[in-house]
């Protein structure tokens, strides 16, 4: 089916009722010419608003170039816009939470860097709403924030806030913040831009009982059809979904031509290009930039995503012709690169990117009040604490998911008698580099403020809450452990599983093996407690009566006391999870 014929019902019925826009004919071509435009993207930036050193490296001294920043962004971002005719710069979701500025600002600093840097329109991830819709609406409102019982203001964000999949009007809090859509015009053509986000977002964070997540492809659809019909032949969406559901998806679509991908990090590009301008980043590539699906309508559409933190800036130069066909398309992200790490100091002589001086100074008066804590040196890591997503805490044990989980059952084997913990490697959110820890390293490694739990569960129930986990390696579901060793199956069927259709074969309990009519008591954070990462075990045993006490002890707090005490921390693997 060619695109100029592209309407659903919804949109047939539109026209025949003259609800058109100024291109009011069915054939969408007709006042439109072929057109190129250039697409800058980000997604899941997560609150890093600094350039930071590369985290894969064994300390600080050898920790390559600066990576990232909004100064640098900026500065890049500038110069396509002066070199390009038509640019559209967007964003596909979690631009909060992750580093002390989220702890502290609650959103608003990510709103200053998303206005200063001029994007078109944005979406909402599943991380906008970890700290409630009440605390989102502020933020997005520009109301003032309190920091240590003090008002600072803030800023109202300007670009467009777009969400298609979210209904909101039982949530008096985001009244009028976001709408399902908005149509950008350059050089005359129209393009229609969407956008969504997981419908995990009531596992994964908290967004209260009001809103109700609509159907990917049934919400995008609808609205896509809906802009068609009014004359508005480009879309965009941004999806903040993940990249496999993604590809899935737009197969069976029709009217979309871009997607922005964000949710799971994903790099996209050539695996020996990436590696050779951004080194140790080319196994984490997932697929080429763009990656080209067929439609529904059998259309070409691109999808994109720029991996993470803002260590890349996500170009493509897409060329249309007059039916708003993608046709052929070029570029490639751009790595936001600053200074060398060199022999322990840092040399900015060979920065790629300089800091943009305005933006650099905004983040520096933001930084102010971060800063009374931020810079408080906690205790040393003995070796590099490697908190890489996958592989890594979400794939297999790690040093890093072995101490939290330590530090997590240590504190619950004296308050409550645990025998062992369980933490999701989603969590985890940074690395520690050997050397001096500050309290800032710490929040990163912890930003989200869960409190220590304690739950008794049966044996049967605690393999149900393991077969979970591993079953989704590169989710943040996975488990990182303490005082448990697990065995199971990386791929069904599994013989030997100690549960039907599951994949834990063996498992020890404070070394000794699992009853599964046993009661045991686990330490966890409160977010797996509450049912986060659909780990409704635990949800399902503290609603039933059994023991479930939150001690109210910071996750991080511990952690921090940790390095206060026992510097300097060392983990290794102890074949506490193993595949087979």
């Amino acid at each position: 089916m060619r695109k100029n014929r592209r309407f659903s019902i919804l949109a047939l019925t539109l026209l025949s009722v003259g609800l058109t826009a100024c291109n009011g004919p069915s054939d969408n071509s007709i006042g439109h010419r072929p057109f190129t435009v250039t697409i800058l993207h980000t997604n899941d930036t997560h609150s890093r608003l600094e350039a930071f050193p590369r985290d894969n490296e064994l300390s600080a001294s050898n920790a390559g170039p600066q990576q990232g920043g909004i100064a640098r962004r900026k500065t890049l971002i500038d110069q396509i816009r002066a070199s390009e005719p038509y640019v559209l710069l967007l964003d596909a979701g979690d631009n909060f939470q992750g580093t002390i500025f989220y702890n502290t600002w609650k959103g608003s600093a990510e709103v200053m860097a998303l206005n200063a840097l001029g994007y078109d329109a944005v979406t909402l991830g599943n991380h906008e709403f970890d700290m409630g819709p009440v605390e989102l609406g502020r933020t997005l409102r520009g109301e003032p924030v309190i920091i240590a019982d003090a008002a600072y203001p803030t800023e109202k964000l300007r670009p467009p806030m777009i969400v298609t999949n979210i209904d909101a009007s039982r949530e008096p809090a985001l009244s009028g913040l976001f709408r399902p859509s908005v149509v950008l015009e350059r050089g005359g053509e129209r393009f229609g831009i969407l956008g969504i986000v997981t419908d995990e977002t009531p596992t994964a964070s908290s967004p209260g009982p009001n809103l109700r997540f609509l159907d990917y492809i049934a919400s995008v659809q609808t609205e896509a059809d809906r802009l068609i019909a009014q004359g508005v032949n480009k879309i965009i969406l941004l999806s903040h979904y993940g990249y496999p559901v993604d590809v899935e998806n737009a197969r069976q679509l029709s009217g979309v031509d871009v997607i922005i991908s964000g949710h799971d990090h994903a790099l996209l590009g050539d695996p020996s290009t990436v590696e050779a301008v951004a080194s140790g980043q080319g196994a984490r590539v997932k697929g080429p930039y763009p990656t080209v699906v067929n439609a529904q309508d059998g259309e070409p559409v691109l999808i994109v995503s720029a991996y993470e933190w803002g260590r890349w800036l996500g170009q493509i130069r897409v060329d249309f012709d007059e039916r708003g066909v993608a046709q052929s398309w070029r570029g490639q992200p751009i790595f936001i690169r600053g200074c060398e790490f060199a022999n322990g100091a840092m040399d900015c002589r060979q920065q790629a990117a300089p800091e943009e001086l305005t933006i650099k100074d905004q983040v520096a008066v933001y930084r102010e009040p971060v800063n009374r804590f931020a810079n408080i040196i906690v205790g040393q890591a003995g070796i590099f604490f490697d908190g890489s997503r996958e592989p890594g805490v979400r794939t297999r044990e790690m040093p890093l998911g072995n101490l939290i989980a330590d530090v997590l059952l240590a504190s619950a084997a004296r308050s409550d008698q645990a025998v062992a913990a369980l933490v999701n490697g989603g969590a985890i959110r940074a690395s520690l580099n050997l050397g001096d820890i500050t309290f800032e390293n710490a929040l990163n490694v912890l930003p989200f403020g869960n409190t220590l739990t304690v739950t008794d569960l049966k044996g049967e129930a605690l393999v149900a809450a393991l077969d979970h986990g591993v079953a989704q390696p590169g989710a943040g579901a996975f488990p990182q452990v303490a005082g448990l060793k697990l065995r199971y199956c990386a791929n069904l069927p599994c013989t030997g599983a100690l549960r039907s259709e599951g994949r834990v074969t063996e498992l020890t309990v404070n070394s000794g093996p699992v009853d599964l009519t046993a009661t045991y008591r686990i330490a966890t954070n409160s977010f797996i407690a509450g049912g986060g990462d659909a780990y409704t075990m635990f949800k399902n045993a503290c609603v039933s009566g059994a023991y479930c006490r939150d001690t109210g002890l910071l996750e991080l707090d511990l952690l921090v006391e940790e390095f206060k005490t026992r510097s300097p921390v060392i983990r290794n693997i102890k074949g506490r999870i193993v595949a087979q």
